[in-house]
């Protein structure tokens, strides 16, 4: 994955740091009120998402991405 993403320096360079990072925000995120769902991505579909809507997978198009999946993009 960090050799893929354009954005490899804020991204954990373990899945164990990930794992802890994700879990550390998604209790804070609970904790302010926001549903909080995990979801399963799958590299491949992720970045041909992104190339559908001529983005790369940063950061913001990772996240974006994630409420796509859980059908909650268009609940702004």
């Amino acid at each position: 994955m960090l050799s893929l993403i354009p954005d490899p320096e804020v991204f954990p360079r373990t899945y164990e740091e990930w794992l802890a990072r994700a879990s550390d925000t998604m209790r804070e995120l609970s904790k302010q009120g926001v549903v909080v769902q995990r979801v399963d991505v799958d590299i491949k579909a992720l970045f041909a998402w992104a190339a559908e809507q001529g983005r790369v997978p940063d950061g913001a198009a990772r996240a974006e991405y994630a409420q796509h999946l859980t059908g909650r993009a268009d609940d702004d």
